[in-house]
C-alpha cells in the first residue's frame, strides 16, 4: 500500500472511530438523563406524601449535580477526541486538488445527509438538521428504520414475535415482489425446533405441516420449484436427526445446521423491509464517500499521466475499477419499449437469454398466429412457456 493510500485509510478509520464513539456518547448521555428523570419523578411522589422532608430534596440536588458533572465530563472527553482527530486529519489528509472541484447541488447534498441521519442518529439531530436546511421531514422512512432496528434486536435475542407480526402485516406486498421472507421465517423456526433443547423431529414435522404449505403459495413457477426442493431437504433432515443417534453420518443434511439460522433470517429481513418500504439498507452517503476514497488513487494516477492539459478537456474518460460491492442492479430498461420494468411489468428472459419486459413478450406472442415469436435481438424463437421472470 502506498503512503497516500495508507494515509487515507488511517483517516477513514479515525472517522469511523469518532462515529462509533459518538453513538456510545449519545447512548450514555441518554441513560444518565433517564436516571435523573426517574429520580425527579420519585421525589415528586414523595413530595405529595406525608413523609417528604428536606433530606429528600437535598439528595435529589446532589444527584442532579452528580449527573451534570458526569455529562460535562463525557462531553469534554468526546470533544477532546474530536479536536485531536481534526488535527490528525489536517496533518495526514492529502491537499485537495483544485482542478477536481465540481459544483454539486446543495439540495442533493442536504438530502443525502438527512438520509444518513435517518438511519441511526437521534431524532433531535435529524430534526435540527432538517429545520436548518429547510428539508421536509420523512416520518415514514424514520418509522421504517425504527421498526427495522427493533425487529433486528429481537431476532438477535431469539425473539420472533415482532418479525412474525411484520411479515403478517406486509404479506401481500412481500408476495407481490416475490420475496420469500415468510418461508425463510418458517424455515428458521423449523431448524430451531429441531435443534434446540426440548425440540424433536416430531415437533418439527408438525410445524412444517402447519406452516410450509401456506408459505409456498403465491410465487412464480421458478421460485416455487426452488422452495419445494428446499422443503424436501428440510424434511429429509428429520431422518438425519433420527439416524444421528445411531451414529450414521449424513453430511448432506448436517450442513443445514452448521450456522445459526437467525443470522441468515436477519439479513433476509433487512433486505425485505428495504425493498417493501423503499429505504436503503446502507447509508447512500457513506457508500458514495467510501467509493470515492477507494478509487481516488486511480484518479490521481490518471491525472498525473494526462497532465498538464487534462483540465482543458470537456470530458475526462478513464477506466476506473471499483469493487463488486459498488455494483447495483436497480433498474432494467426494456430494449424494445425503452421503459423501465416494474413490479407489475417485470423483466423476463426469453429462450435465447435476451431480456425484455413482460408486456413486450406478451405483445410479441399475441401478434403471432402460432404463438411462436422471434426475439427482437436475435433470430431465436420462443413461446410464452419458455419465458422466465427475473427476480433481483
Amino acid at each position: 500500500m502506498t503512503d497516500g493510500a495508507s494515509s487515507k485509510k488511517s483517516v477513514l478509520d479515525l472517522c469511523k472511530s469518532i462515529s462509533k464513539t459518538h453513538r456510545k456518547h449519545q447512548s450514555s448521555i441518554q441513560e444518565k438523563l433517564a436516571s435523573l428523570r426517574s429520580a425527579i419523578s420519585d421525589s415528586m411522589d414523595l413530595a405529595d406524601s406525608d413523609t417528604a422532608d428536606n433530606e429528600v430534596f437535598e439528595q435529589l440536588r446532589d444527584f442532579a449535580g452528580h449527573v451534570q458533572a458526569e455529562v460535562e465530563k463525557e462531553n469534554k472527553r468526546f470533544h477532546n477526541q474530536v479536536s485531536r482527530a481534526i488535527r490528525v486529519i489536517e496533518k495526514r489528509a492529502p491537499a485537495p486538488n483544485e482542478r477536481l472541484d465540481v459544483e454539486i447541488p446543495t439540495d442533493l447534498v442536504n438530502m443525502a445527509i438527512a438520509d444518513h441521519f435517518i438511519q441511526g442518529e437521534p431524532d433531535s439531530v435529524l430534526e435540527a438538521f432538517e429545520a436548518v436546511v429547510g428539508l421536509p421531514p420523512k416520518p415514514e422512512a424514520r418509522e421504517s428504520f425504527k421498526t427495522m432496528h427493533e425487529v433486528v434486536a429481537d431476532i438477535r435475542q431469539g425473539k420472533m414475535g415482532s418479525l412474525r407480526a411484520w411479515i403478517e402485516a406486509n404479506s401481500e406486498r412481500l408476495k407481490a415482489r416475490q420475496i420469500t421472507l415468510e418461508f425463510e421465517f418458517h424455515r428458521a423456526v423449523f431448524v430451531r425446533t429441531l435443534t434446540m433443547d426440548g425440540g424433536s423431529p416430531g415437533d418439527a414435522r408438525t410445524y412444517a405441516a402447519a406452516h410450509f404449505p401456506g408459505a409456498l403459495a403465491g410465487f412464480g413457477e421458478t421460485i416455487t420449484a426452488s422452495l419445494i426442493d428446499e422443503v424436501k431437504l428440510l424434511l429429509g433432515s428429520l431422518v438425519f436427526f433420527s439416524e444421528a443417534s445411531k451414529g450414521v453420518d449424513m453430511p448432506r443434511y448436517r450442513t443445514l445446521f452448521v450456522t445459526n439460522p437467525l443470522v441468515a433470517l436477519e439479513a433476509s429481513f433487512k433486505s425485505a423491509i428495504c425493498e417493501v418500504t423503499g429505504i436503503a439498507a446502507e447509508s447512500p452517503l457513506e457508500k458514495i464517500v467510501q467509493a470515492g476514497v477507494d478509487v481516488s488513487d486511480q484518479m490521481e494516477q490518471a491525472i498525473a499521466f494526462l497532465a498538464p492539459d487534462w483540465a482543458s478537456r470537456p470530458t475526462f474518460d478513464t477506466a476506473v475499477e471499483v469493487p463488486d460491492k459498488y455494483s447495483f442492479h436497480s433498474i432494467i430498461i426494456c430494449p424494445v419499449s425503452k421503459e423501465p420494468t416494474t413490479v407489475d411489468n417485470p423483466p423476463v428472459r426469453l429462450k435465447c437469454g435476451h431480456v425484455v419486459s413482460k408486456s413486450v413478450a406478451e405483445s410479441l406472442a399475441a401478434s403471432s398466429r402460432s404463438r411462436l415469436f422471434k426475439c427482437p435481438t436475435c433470430p431465436v424463437e420462443s413461446r410464452m412457456s419458455d419465458v422466465r421472470t427475473l427476480v433481483f
